[in-house]
């Protein structure tokens, strides 16, 4: 029961972080977290995010977020991340999250056992059209189902 106590009260203190830390960018276009059910990951599920860009003229930054626990077995993480309009995929790309160092220290923020990493993705884009566009990311891990990974999420940013 204390354990229990303990993890919502370094749950909230994180989250209170995460919203004043990024809460408070005006340059923030978009921020999305999608959770994963159980934290366990399968490798056929791919975690999609809907966003609307309107502004085709200004440049961008994007970010993936990853919350992870301490039952992250990996020092890092392989994702195949998919931009669609319409379904059709305008790109696909494979990145590499270190989650940890070498001698297995968590890298990024957080409290307790719960971590978080942001990581670039792309960097001074311009979106071709004003739309709807999709990102499915999926994990591309040698297990089927990967424990530990909470919320996969996505944050875009006007370059300021």
């Amino acid at each position: 029961m204390r354990e229990i106590k303990r993890n919502r009260k370094e749950i909230f203190i994180l989250s209170l972080c995460l919203f004043l830390f990024w809460g408070c960018n005006k340059n923030d276009v978009f921020f999305e977290y999608k959770s994963i059910p159980d934290f366990i990951w399968n490798r056929d599920s791919s975690m999609n995010i809907n966003y609307q860009i309107n502004d085709t003229i200004k440049r961008y930054n994007s970010y993936i977020h990853i919350r992870h626990n301490s039952e992250y077995p990996f020092q890092n993480l392989y994702l195949l991340i998919e931009k669609k309009i319409d379904s059709t995929i305008i790109s696909r790309d494979t990145l590499e999250i270190v989650i940890a160092d070498k001698y297995g220290k968590w890298l990024g923020d957080g409290v307790g056992a719960i971590r978080e990493i942001s990581v670039p993705y792309q960097h001074n884009i311009m979106f071709d059209k004003s739309d709807n566009y999709e990102l499915n990311v999926t994990h591309l891990m040698k297990i089927d189902n990967l424990e530990g990974v909470e919320k996969i999420g996505l944050r875009i940013e006007k370059v300021k």
